[in-house]
């Protein structure tokens, strides 16, 4: 008879590896309808964004979820810089600037 040593009980080890593995918190995620109002935008402005791909954001089954966190930082990643003083001045009203001619 062959003999394999000491029987070693397999879901103690798998339940061991996935602990190890997953995080110690998981993501508050949030739903679309929670994220437009954030955003002060529609519900239906946001399903396009999912659409086309140009937000961050995760599928739980059947369900669509986001991440806050990815959401700062799509945000952070698409804010234009600012104008200076010198491209302001240019926008003064056509009675500031004297007649034209």
């Amino acid at each position: 008879m062959l003999r394999l040593g000491p029987l070693v009980d397999r879901r103690r080890v798998t339940e061991r590896s996935l602990e190890e593995r997953m995080p110690t918190t998981v993501p508050e995620l949030i739903d679309i309808e929670t994220l437009s109002l954030c955003l002060g935008d529609s519900v239906r402005h946001v399903r396009r964004l999912v659409a086309k791909r140009r937000i961050p954001y995760l599928k739980v089954g059947y369900f669509i979820r986001f991440d806050p966190e990815e959401i700062v930082r799509w945000l952070d990643a698409a804010c234009q810089p600012g104008r200076t003083d010198k491209s302001t001045q240019r926008l003064e009203p056509p009675s500031a600037r004297g007649p034209r001619g």
